[in-house]
């Protein structure tokens, strides 16, 4: 069931402002904003738990951290560059998470089983060609009880 939705301009005054993106990464988050909103609608909000993202390197932990209470975020993808990934927003909110850069078919989940309370792999599946059983897989192993994947694909 998902919960009360983010409205898209929130979303956007959240996440566009961010010092470093360029013009066309601007663009190109402003094209999947209402896809971002739609999805995290049906994430669990939480008082300062541990979410995972697949697939990405770090666009959505504003909204993780600040609208959705998540107090640790990790991030996993074959193109994230740092360990330690920080946001700065125009308005001086700092966002901070850890960036691993692994591939996500081969390479188990830089975590301990039952670590996560959430796991997020939005629109990541259909770019899995060798093994995307492995992935999920993973995502199932380091997941607490109870805790809960959501998993999107564009179409």
């Amino acid at each position: 069931m998902p919960t009360p939705s983010i409205s898209v301009d929130t979303l956007r005054d959240l996440i566009l402002p961010m010092e470093g993106y360029d013009e066309l990464k601007r663009r190109l988050l402003v094209d999947e904003l209402e896809r971002y909103r739609a999805s995290l609608a049906w994430i669990e909000p939480s008082d300062n738990g541990s979410l995972l993202d697949v697939g990405s390197c770090g666009d959505l932990v504003p909204a993780y951290q600040r609208v959705l209470g998540y107090g640790r975020v990790v991030c996993l993808d074959a193109a994230c560059r740092t360990k330690q990934g920080r946001l700065v927003h125009s308005d001086g909110s700092v966002f901070e998470f850890e960036a691993i850069s692994i591939d996500l078919e081969r390479d188990p989940f830089p975590a301990a089983d039952a670590t996560f309370d959430q796991v997020v792999a939005m629109e990541i599946l259909e770019h899995l060609a060798v093994d995307p059983m492995f992935m999920l897989a993973e995502a199932n192993r380091v997941l607490k009880p109870g805790g809960a994947l959501l998993l999107t694909t564009p179409n």
